[in-house]
């Protein structure tokens, strides 16, 4: 949900011209029961995706972009995420 809601503030706030680079993937399928089935029924459907992040990982890279852009982007999306969130900035 939080990937999907950021790619849409990314996307509405930049244009075509920014290279946006996510690292991470929905990739563990979430599967619920109904309350009502029985103990030992088949497996349930796919309610949600799950994506794995630990701690250190870069979520979110930006690129072809100037800095106050990227600092007000990345300032609305660690609002939406529900973990704490660090901005490294790269310098070559």
């Amino acid at each position: 949900m939080q990937l999907n809601s950021i790619l849409r503030v990314m996307k509405t706030i930049l244009s075509k011209k920014v290279l946006i680079k996510l690292n991470s993937a929905l990739v563990i399928p979430i599967t619920g029961k109904p309350l009502e089935a029985r103990i030992g029924t088949c497996k349930a459907e796919r309610q949600t995706w799950k994506s794995p992040i630990t701690k250190g990982m870069i979520i979110i890279e930006l690129d072809k972009i100037t800095k106050d852009q990227a600092l007000y982007i990345l300032n609305i999306i660690k609002k939406r995420i529900p973990f704490l969130t660090k901005i490294v900035k790269k310098v070559f």
